[in-house]
């Protein structure tokens, strides 16, 4: 029972992830401009797997953009409230990047 339990506790949080709410950040991700070499913009998240593309939502504005999850981050325990890390280019693309952080939503799309 324990074990089912655990399976689908691990199911639940990653691959069945719905649309997550919460502050975004942005790194300086000069390889490429903050690009993948597939041509997307990427990002770090603990919460989606490597390699998927998601959706990333300024919910202040609506603006949004896509990216290609290609790391984990930002460190839970340093900040708790962030829940992805864009690079630099996909921040600018909804958001002002002098403001440094974003209440925004993450949904995955494949």
């Amino acid at each position: 029972m324990l074990r089912l339990l655990f399976v689908l506790l691990l199911l639940s949080s990653t691959c069945f992830a719905g649309p997550i709410k919460g502050v975004a950040s942005w790194y300086d991700y000069t390889l490429k401009c903050g690009w993948s070499s597939i041509g997307h913009f990427v990002c770090a998240t603990r919460d989606f797997k490597r390699k998927s593309i998601v959706r990333i939502t300024n919910l202040d504005t609506g603006k949004s953009v896509k990216c290609l999850v290609t790391d984990y981050g930002p460190d839970g325990k340093l900040h708790p409230d962030r829940i992805v890390d864009l690079s630099s280019t996909a921040f600018s693309r909804i958001g002002n990047i002098k403001h440094g952080l974003l209440n925004v939503k993450v949904e995955k799309i494949r």
